[in-house]
């Protein structure tokens, strides 16, 4: 396991009951604010992110509590120079490029009036380059992208929406390659021997 076996993970979710609350608190460690109407929940998960994120949402899907979406965690200077322990000139040396650095600070991730950096990146950095920070990672954009895509296809599989997931598979032997496409509503089979029934699938 790597060194940072920590994700930090904030989610967008549903106006929780007090004993959803203390379910997510007490059961899953996680830290609950509220701002205006939003509730939000961050949790500490350990190991590969696309081995414990399902586990999480499978422990908060089985209390009905939903999880809307991940929330990509923006700062300002004056955070980061919070955040890190350091001074806010600090923060703007590193943005400048003044202050000795092995990689550049990342650029920002809004600029529109303030700008914004994303703390994941941020952090990264930090920890590489100057040694502040704690260890713990953050999901990348990519991971964002793909987990609010999936929260996304399963909100509008239940309004209707037909979705599907389309995989790869290569049978090296052969030389054959095989795509599977699981389509979430309409099952259809043509491999009698696949595991899941819900699978087509077309051989090149």
């Amino acid at each position: 396991m790597n060194i940072v076996d920590k994700i930090e993970i904030r989610l967008l979710v549903d106006a929780l009951s007090e004993s959803e609350e203390d379910f997510l608190a007490d059961e899953l460690d996680a830290h609950i604010a509220v701002h205006g109407s939003q509730t939000f929940a961050t949790f500490l998960l350990t190991g590969e992110l696309q081995e414990s994120w399902p586990n999480l949402l499978a422990a908060m899907q089985a209390r009905g509590i939903s999880a809307h979406s991940v929330v990509q965690d923006l700062v300002t200077t004056t955070e980061i120079a919070d955040r890190l322990g350091v001074s806010r000139q600090a923060v703007n040396n590193w943005i400048r490029g003044t202050r000795k650095a092995e990689k550049t600070f990342p650029e920002p991730s809004v600029i529109s009036g303030v700008s914004l950096w994303d703390w994941g990146k941020v952090a990264t950095w930090a920890r590489s380059n100057s040694g502040y920070g704690e260890m713990v990672r953050y999901p990348s954009q990519d991971e964002i992208a793909i987990i609010n895509g999936r929260l996304a296809e399963e909100r509008l599989s239940q309004s209707g929406w037909i979705t599907a997931r389309i995989g790869l598979d290569m049978d090296i032997e052969s030389g054959h390659i095989r795509v599977a496409v699981r389509d979430d509503d309409v099952t259809r089979r043509d491999h009698a021997d696949h595991e899941d029934p819900s699978y087509f699938a077309v051989t090149a």
